[in-house]
C-alpha cells in the first residue's frame, strides 16, 4: 500500500449509506454517513499508510485517516481506468483514476477518522494493542493476563482473538487463533483457566510461530494481497483440510460449530476431555 498509494490524491470517495441499507452494515462495518467520508478524506493527499494490528491507517496531508480493520473481505487496489467490483462498500478514485477498492463479505470495520479520533479508536479496539511478533509480547505479560481471567467459561480461542478491546492479543481472527491453539495441542473450547502453566507457554510460543509462518508466507491460500493475489500459507487446521489427516497423528481433522463459526481441531492432538 505504501508503493501504491502514498502521494495519491483523493478525488472521490464512495460508501454504502447505512441509513438506507440494511444487513451485514447493521453490525457497525460503517457507522458513518458518506459525507462524513467525503468531507474527511475528499481532496486529501496520502502521505503515509502505516497499522495497527489487523487495522490500517491512510493518513491525508490534513491530518485524517481512513481506517480499514477487522476485514472479512478484500481490499484491492485498480489501476487507472479499472473498474472497481460493483459490490464494494467503500471505493476511494484517485486523481490519477486508480482506484482502491473494499468489499466485505462478513464484517468489517471502516472508518474515517479525524487526527484526535485515532487515539480512541485504537484504545477502543485494541487496548493495549500487543501484537504477536512485537517486542511488546512477552511471555511475562501473556502470562499475567491468563492470571488475571477469573471466568470460568471463557475459552482458550476467544482469549486469543476476542474484539473490544482483546485480552493480551490484538489483530488476531478466528482462524488463526484455531491454527495457534493447534500448534499448541490445545481444544478450542477449553476454558482458559484450565490451562496447565505448560500448555500456556506453548500457545505463547505457537502465537508467535505460526504468524511468522503466515507473515511470511503473504497470507493464507483463501487471502489476498492488494492485487488480489492468494498467499501461500496452508493451515495445519482449516476447512481445505476436513477430513484429512492431522500432519502430526494421522487423525481426520473435524469441523464443528462454536462461538457463532465455525472451528476445526484433532481430536486426539487437542483432546477437549484431559486425560
Amino acid at each position: 500500500m505504501t508503493d501504491a498509494l502514498t502521494e495519491k490524491r483523493i478525488a472521490q470517495v464512495t460508501t454504502v449509506d447505512i441509513g438506507k441499507t440494511s444487513g451485514i452494515w447493521r453490525y457497525g462495518s460503517i457507522d458513518q454517513s458518506p459525507a462524513v467520508f467525503e468531507s474527511r478524506l475528499r481532496n486529501g493527499l496520502v502521505v503515509t499508510v502505516d497499522r495497527v494490528a489487523n487495522t490500517l491507517f491512510l493518513c491525508t496531508d490534513a491530518g485524517n485517516f481512513l481506517a480499514l480493520g477487522y476485514l472479512s473481505g478484500r481490499i484491492t487496489y485498480h489501476a487507472p481506468g479499472a473498474e472497481a467490483p460493483k459490490n464494494s462498500c467503500l471505493r476511494v478514485r484517485f486523481d490519477d483514476d486508480s482506484t482502491l477498492s473494499v468489499v466485505i463479505s462478513l464484517w468489517g470495520l471502516i472508518r474515517a477518522l479525524r487526527a484526535e479520533d485515532r487515539a480512541a479508536f485504537v484504545a477502543k479496539w485494541y487496548g493495549h494493542a500487543i501484537e504477536p511478533n512485537s517486542e511488546q509480547c512477552t511471555w511475562e505479560g501473556f502470562r499475567d493476563a491468563v492470571d488475571q481471567v477469573d471466568d470460568p467459561k471463557l475459552s482458550a480461542k476467544k482469549f486469543l482473538h476476542a474484539f473490544e478491546p482483546g485480552y493480551y492479543l490484538s489483530g488476531l481472527d478466528s482462524g488463526y487463533a484455531i491454527e495457534i491453539l493447534h500448534r499448541a495441542r490445545i481444544h478450542p473450547k477449553r476454558a482458559l483457566v484450565s490451562l496447565t502453566r505448560a500448555e500456556q507457554k506453548a500457545c505463547y510460543a505457537s502465537a508467535d510461530r505460526v504468524m511468522d509462518e503466515g507473515i511470511r508466507s503473504g497470507g493464507r491460500v483463501s487471502e489476498v494481497d492488494l492485487y488480489g493475489r492468494p498467499g501461500n500459507f496452508l493451515p495445519h487446521v482449516c476447512s481445505l483440510r476436513v477430513g484429512q489427516p492431522c500432519l502430526e497423528c494421522g487423525t481426520p481433522i473435524t469441523k464443528f460449530s462454536f462461538e457463532g463459526g465455525s472451528c476445526y481441531a484433532c481430536t486426539t492432538c487437542q483432546p477437549l476431555v484431559l486425560r
